[in-house]
């Protein structure tokens, strides 16, 4: 079985690459504002997952909401939940710093949760 930061990895770096391309893009323009948001939201979808799995203890809650949200999002283009920029509609920089702590915070959360349910 993997570990919970093994599979929380494989999904960043599966957000990262599906966005590489505008990753390149932002930083052949000198947009690293872009970039940041990128790696950001890149960083908040598994986390909500890997505390939903932490919660229920299960994996199918997590698996469920992860392809209805690359379904709704990206592939969609719907804008709340496109976290990859194919709608074109911008965050501010507010919003990307609140993605951010809610992600860490989230991290945080499902590491303490494992680490007391195993005692």
């Amino acid at each position: 079985m993997q570990s919970a930061d093994e599979v929380y990895s494989r999904h960043v770096l599966i957000f990262i690459a599906f966005g590489v391309g505008i990753a390149a893009r932002s930083f052949i323009e000198g947009n690293f504002a872009d970039m940041l948001k990128l790696i950001s939201t890149s960083l908040i979808i598994p986390s909500v997952y890997m505390a939903f799995g932490v919660l229920m203890r299960n994996s199918r809650l997590f698996e469920t909401i992860f392809i209805i949200t690359w379904y709704i999002g990206p592939l969609q283009k719907t804008y709340p939940f496109d976290f990859v920029d194919f709608t074109g509609m911008n965050m501010d920089f507010s919003v990307v710093a609140i993605i951010s702590a809610v992600s860490f915070s989230l991290v945080l959360f499902s590491c303490f949760r494992r680490h007391f349910a195993c005692r």
